[in-house]
């Protein structure tokens, strides 16, 4: 089912645009697109299933795309085509090295929507490691974003949401960057990296660590040497107390008494 008839003609066009010599694989499927405040911002995925003999393909955008242009819709639903690609039928020489005008539109407009996104969330450490690293390795010239501290995790240091123009550091940072600068800078560096670079888009595929951004990584002051020492801090690095990492679950062990064990398995969940 189809949320909107004008959806409906949007992603058979697109299709078509996309898959000239494969019209007729659409008719095997029924299509439905729904809007969604789950989202974040100018998000959106696509799914493929088949149960009982019917086959579908689900479009699940976030509400900002419903007063977008149909140019844009079209690039976006092109974008997801071929992300399913092998899943709904299509040879991979069919696959590959595709390019089109609303292609180009979508991903020129994601790129740009940091533009439009409100920078009011600034942590003053991160400041001073942000224009540190703009002077010396951008020339001034990159704009400030948003710099928040995230969870203390040692699996992810930092990570750029380009759409709400965003650099989060792991709080396992904080303290380490205190008297090592340079560990907070080297993943600034390659945050802003991501906010210079953003990403290259091929053939449904979103690819953020290319050959181009490694070798500009690198560029950063004694690279090898400060990426070695970083890893074994953080590794040794400490959480403080009553700090959590991220999906981390409570461990209830035995070592009480049964009667103790089941109360504070359900304290927990009151």
């Amino acid at each position: 089912m189809i949320s909107h008839k004008k959806d409906q003609e949007l992603v058979e066009q697109a299709f078509k645009l996309l898959y000239p010599e494969h019209t007729e694989l659409l008719q095997n499927y029924e299509l439905s697109v729904r809007y969604s405040r789950r989202f974040a911002d100018y998000n959106a995925n696509a799914g493929y299933r088949s149960f009982l003999g019917k086959k579908r393909i689900a479009f699940r955008l976030c509400r900002n795309w419903k007063d977008v242009s149909s140019e844009l819709k079209m690039g976006l639903f092109q974008e997801l085509f071929l992300k399913l690609g092998k899943k709904i039928g299509l040879p991979k020489q069919n696959r590959e090295n595709i390019s089109t005008l609303y292609l180009d539109l979508y991903n020129n407009f994601i790129k740009n929507l940091h533009i439009a996104a409100p920078k009011t969330d600034i942590d003053p450490t991160l400041q001073v490691s942000f224009q540190r690293v703009n002077e010396r390795y951008f020339l001034g010239v990159v704009e400030i974003p948003n710099l928040v501290w995230g969870e203390f995790t040692k699996r992810k240091l930092g990570s750029y949401d380009f759409r709400s123009d965003t650099i989060t550091m792991s709080r396992v940072l904080s303290k380490l960057g205190e008297t090592n600068p340079e560990f907070l800078d080297t993943v600034m560096y390659h945050e802003m990296l991501h906010k210079q670079n953003k990403f290259r888009s091929c053939n449904g595929r979103t690819l953020y660590h290319d050959k181009r951004f490694k070798q500009a990584e690198q560029m950063f002051e004694d690279f090898e040497n400060v990426q070695k020492r970083m890893n074994q801090a953080v590794r040794s690095a400490r959480r403080p107390p009553g700090v959590r990492l991220p999906f981390e679950r409570k461990e209830a062990t035995m070592k009480a008494s049964p009667l103790e064990f089941l109360k504070s398995v359900w304290r927990d969940k009151l």
